[in-house]
C-alpha cells in the first residue's frame, strides 16, 4: 500500500517542520513509537473532537510508519552489504594469500549478527507493515467522517460514531503490537536458551 499523503492531519505542524517525509530527513532519529495525543480544544463540539484525535492519530501513524520503513530498508541493504563484503574478504584471503583479512570477515560477520540482533528484537518489517494496515484503516475513516460530514449527519452522532471507530482501530493497533513483542521475547528466550542462557 503506498501511502500519498494526509489531508488535514497536516494542520497542527508548524510551518518550519515542513511536511512529515521531510522533517523526518533533518532529524538524525526519530522514535518509531506513538505519541500521546493532545487534548482537543475547550469548546470543541463532539464531531470537532473526533476530527482533533482521527487528525493527529493520522499524522502519528504516518510519521511512524515512514520511519520504520526507513529503518525496515537499512536492514535489508546493511545486510547485503555486509554479506558481500564477507565474501569478498573471503575470497581474498584465499586468492591472494592475506590471512590478516580474516580478522576483517570476522568484523563483517560481528556487525551483521548485530544488525540481525536490532531487527530481530524491534521487527522493524512486521510493524512497517502494521502502521502501513493501521494507516489504511485510519484513512477509509477519515473519508467516512468527511463524507458523512458533507452529507450534514448529525454533528454528535458522527462524532461519537467516528471515536468509536478510532478507538477500535486502536485497540486493534494496541493488541497486534503486543502479538509482536510477544514474538520478539519469546525468540529472546529461544536465543538465550540455545546459547546456554
Amino acid at each position: 500500500m503506498r501511502v500519498v499523503g494526509i489531508r488535514r492531519s497536516h494542520k497542527n505542524l508548524k510551518e518550519e517542520d515542513g511536511p512529515p517525509v521531510q522533517k523526518a530527513k533533518r532529524r538524525k532519529k526519530e522514535p518509531t513509537g506513538l505519541r500521546m495525543p493532545p487534548s482537543a480544544p475547550p469548546g470543541s463540539d463532539a464531531c470537532e473532537v473526533a476530527e482533533h484525535y482521527l487528525a493527529f492519530h493520522e499524522n502519528d501513524f504516518y510519521r511512524a510508519r515512514s520511519e520504520v520503513k526507513k529503518r525496515s530498508r537499512r536492514v535489508v541493504v546493511g545486510s547485503a552489504v555486509l554479506s558481500g563484503l564477507i565474501a569478498v574478504t573471503g575470497a581474498s584471503i584465499g586468492i591472494w594469500n592475506v590471512p590478516q583479512l580474516g580478522i576483517a570477515t570476522t568484523a563483517f560477520a560481528g556487525l551483521a549478527g548485530v544488525l540481525a540482533a536490532w531487527d530481530g528484537h524491534f521487527r522493524h518489517r512486521e510493524l512497517w507493515i502494521q502502521r502501513s494496515q493501521v494507516l489504511g484503516q485510519l484513512q477509509m475513516l477519515r473519508r467516512e467522517f468527511d463524507l458523512s460530514l458533507a452529507l450534514g449527519e448529525d454533528r454528535a452522532k458522527l462524532g461519537s460514531w467516528t471515536l468509536e471507530r478510532l478507538n477500535g482501530i486502536l485497540q486493534g493497533d494496541l493488541e497486534t503490537w503486543l502479538e509482536i513483542r510477544h514474538k520478539t521475547s519469546d525468540n529472546d528466550r529461544q536465543i538465550g536458551h540455545g546459547h546456554g542462557g
